[in-house]
């Protein structure tokens, strides 16, 4: 006695390309942009070695994004105190060590960069 298998594959894709083709025929909601507030960010991207580890490998021609009031000219001028940015020329201010940038804001704030 032999038997057939139903080809349950052809019957799922089946069943999902007439879901997706029902779908196309629904409007789909504009949902409006709005904003309790906008935030600010001034990032400046820059080169900047860093290390991976504390063997020694590292990335010479590493490049980061720093927030522009921790950036200083090769001269120590701040950026935001009129120091120029100059690319190639500007570097995290000596206080600073390269960590990841993290911008944090709340549901329904828009950020702009």
């Amino acid at each position: 006695m032999k038997t057939t298998s139903i080809p349950y594959k052809s019957i799922y894709y089946g069943n999902l390309l007439l879901l997706c083709t029902l779908l196309s025929f629904f409007p789909h909601p504009s949902y409006a942009v709005s904003c309790n507030r906008t935030l600010i960010a001034k990032v400046v991207a820059l080169d900047q070695i860093f290390y991976y580890n504390r063997l020694g490998a590292f990335n010479p021609a590493g490049m980061i994004y720093a927030l522009r009031r921790d950036v200083v000219d090769t001269n120590n001028v701040p950026l935001t105190q009129g120091g120029t940015a100059t690319p190639g020329q500007v570097k995290l201010r000596p206080d600073k060590r390269p960590r990841p940038l993290v911008l944090r804001m709340n549901i329904g704030d828009c950020l702009q960069i």
